[in-house]
């Protein structure tokens, strides 16, 4: 294709601030970068990648925004076919792409076969999961799946103490590993999406899931990094379904002795009683404290994996 000219006319680039091409050389030179977020403006989503690479772009003939790499040269190398390309000038002002390239071989088989879970007790709600995912994230779904069991047979798991709602959170987040909670509302919000990541966390003790427990602990953390808003009513929600080495539990304590006030033991604000277990590392934290056996801030600013679960292992955020 070196030195012929294209005869297909494209419509030209206007008012397209956002974006800075190089000039495409139609000689033994291949880039690729130039015009790979072209595509997302209206008059170019029907062309191919091909159809842009190979038209002629000049300000003379088509005004479109050229800004030439400066200082930079495009190689005409190839190795088993692939040209290796440079970054234009002005590359950081293209329209970011946030696609996540990943390793081939991590590629999922989903397979054909999913589990209903049967969520809530009044009006529960059914969610299909693929069994190969839910399997492989959690050991309760392992167990429940592997023997003669009537979940097995059924290929339905019931799950009456938990809220469809929290349910839902953990099949975004196996599907997608985000955790769906913001609200970016007011106080009352505040607090539901308080209550919704702890009964999430509390929905990964019982599916043995420790990267989602994790993950949700980091996002109690964002929260409270950018909140002036806690809510103690929590607070033996939390102590009631945690055992007792429980990193959900060594956060709550941080927080009650690094933000927290007299008014947080009110038993009107803990619901009646003060968890014997919470008063008592409440009081050894604070004893640990006083006797420097304790660092004098709040672990809570500091690195998330305090409060994960993977010990000495890969953190699930890699």
């Amino acid at each position: 294709m070196a030195g012929q000219s294209q005869t297909q006319m494209l419509p030209p680039i206007r008012g397209t601030r956002s974006f800075q091409l190089a000039r495409f050389q139609a000689d033994d030179s291949t880039t690729f970068e130039e015009f790979h977020t072209i595509t997302v403006l209206d008059q170019y989503q029907h062309y191919s990648f091909e159809e842009l690479k190979l038209n002629d772009y000049t300000s003379e003939n088509r005004g479109v925004i050229v800004r030439p790499s400066i200082g930079r040269t495009f190689l005409s190398e190839t190795t088993n076919g692939l040209a290796p390309a440079r970054s234009p000038s002005g590359a950081g002002l293209f329209t970011p792409c946030f696609a996540r390239r990943t390793l081939a071989k991590d590629t999922i088989d989903f397979g054909a076969a999913v589990i209903t879970f049967r969520v809530g007790a009044d009006q529960p709600k059914d969610f299909v999961v693929h069994e190969t995912l839910a399997a492989a994230r959690s050991h309760f779904v392992r167990l429940a799946m592997s023997k003669d069991w009537k979940e097995a047979r059924d290929r339905v798991i019931t799950l009456p103490d938990d809220l469809p709602e929290t349910f839902r959170l953990y099949q975004q987040y196996v599907y997608t590993n985000n955790i769906a909670s913001n609200y970016f509302g007011d106080n009352a919000e505040d607090a539901a999406e308080y209550r919704f990541l702890v009964n999430a966390y509390i929905l990964g003790e019982r599916f043995i899931d420790l990267p989602f427990k994790d993950a949700i602990a980091d996002a109690i953390i964002h929260k409270l990094r950018g909140s002036n808003f806690f809510d103690p009513r929590l607070t033996n929600l939390v102590y009631d379904h945690t055992p007792s080495d429980s990193r959900l539990r060594k956060l709550w304590v941080d927080v009650y002795v690094w933000a927290g006030s007299p008014g947080w033991l009110d038993e009107d604000v803990l619901g009646g009683y003060v968890n014997a277990e919470f008063a008592l590392d409440l009081s050894r934290y604070q004893m640990k404290l006083a006797s420097g056996l304790a660092p004098n801030r709040p672990a809570y600013i500091g690195s998330p994996c305090d409060f994960h679960e993977h010990a000495g292992g890969m953190c699930y955020r890699g």
